[in-house]
């Protein structure tokens, strides 16, 4: 038990000084200039939805609403591990596993997940794109790739980016945000904040 908790000690030590290498700089992938655009995503995720939409019939009426589900971190290996949970939690094996109800769903997707920064992304970077359409630095929120880590000033207008919320909300939408984390946590912040680092949790 004790060389377990050793182990799990050395692994936290070693994510934190991962992240804070990102935050830092050290080990930083150089960014593709055009990619610290938010023009360069609009425009790649436009091409993509009209090339998708040549694979599938349009919808004869648009949707009424949208419930976006975020499992924070939900790859394919934490679906697995659900699984198995879940069959055990049954009594269930082999071939008999039960599928989450997702699964069932007609349809399916999976994206790559990097950020400006680093191959891996964090929470915060992450929820900038997909809720705002454009990738940034880690640890940063609703703020373009030309605003560095950490970076405490007044941000220019050009900086901020907008979710999809506030987009909704602009367009006479009603909008709401449940999350299980407090409310300024990376994940559901990427819905309203425009920050140079996640951990700056403040209301000034």
């Amino acid at each position: 038990m004790k060389s377990i908790s050793i182990s799990l000690f050395g692994l936290a030590i070693l994510l934190t000084l991962s992240f804070t290498n990102a935050i830092s700089g050290k080990d930083k992938v150089p960014a593709n200039k055009q990619e610290i655009l938010p023009s360069f995503w609009e425009r790649l995720a436009r091409e993509r939805i009209q090339r998708t939409n040549t694979y599938y019939l349009k919808p004869t009426k648009p949707a009424k609403n949208v419930i976006l589900f975020l499992g924070d971190g939900m790859g394919a290996p934490t679906i697995s591990a659900g699984r198995f949970f879940k069959a055990e939690m049954e009594g269930r094996i082999g071939a008999a596993n039960p599928m989450m109800d997702f699964e069932d769903w007609p349809f399916h997707t999976l994206c790559r997940t990097y950020d400006l920064h680093t191959e891996v992304t964090d929470s915060a970077s992450s929820a900038t794109a997909y809720l705002g359409g454009t990738k940034t630095n880690t640890g940063v929120l609703g703020l373009t790739g030309d605003v560095k880590p950490m970076d405490c000033r007044v941000y220019k207008e050009e900086e901020r980016v907008d979710s999809v919320l506030k987009a909704a909300i602009r367009a006479g939408k009603a909008t709401g945000l449940v999350t299980t984390s407090r409310i300024t946590h990376a994940s559901p912040a990427g819905a309203f904040a425009h920050i140079a680092f996640r951990d700056w949790e403040c209301d000034t």
